[in-house]
């Protein structure tokens, strides 16, 4: 479901009683869409679902397994987001998954 932000909000009254209380009203709004950052990227690189936070108890093996159908093709998710130990992998990082190339194959069985 679209998120968005109410920019502007007009109200016109449209019938009174004898004594001037409304009882109709008309009113105009204007959105404007909004995108968490998370999002936003996702959109920017529209390779499939390049973004992914981690969760509890994933590995880059669990991870490449889910995205690849390969656990030993972890070593393409560290290269791409530089990590120095893939060991240290927290819940709610955000990693880049680069798109899966033709070599990437024997990439990942090093």
């Amino acid at each position: 479901m679209p998120l968005g932000i109410l920019k502007s909000l007009t109200k016109t009254l449209t019938h009174f009683l004898e004594d001037g209380t409304p009882v109709a009203a008309k009113l105009s709004c204007n959105f404007e869409e909004w995108q968490n950052p998370t999002q936003q990227k996702k959109i920017e690189n529209p390779i499939d679902d390049p973004i992914r936070i981690v969760k509890q108890g994933e590995t880059l093996s669990s991870i490449a397994a889910q995205e690849y159908n390969d656990p030993a093709l972890w070593r393409l998710i560290a290269k791409e987001n530089n990590m120095d130990n893939p060991r240290l992998l927290e819940p709610g990082t955000s990693l880049t998954i680069p798109p899966r190339r033709a070599d990437s194959i024997t990439q990942g069985r090093q």
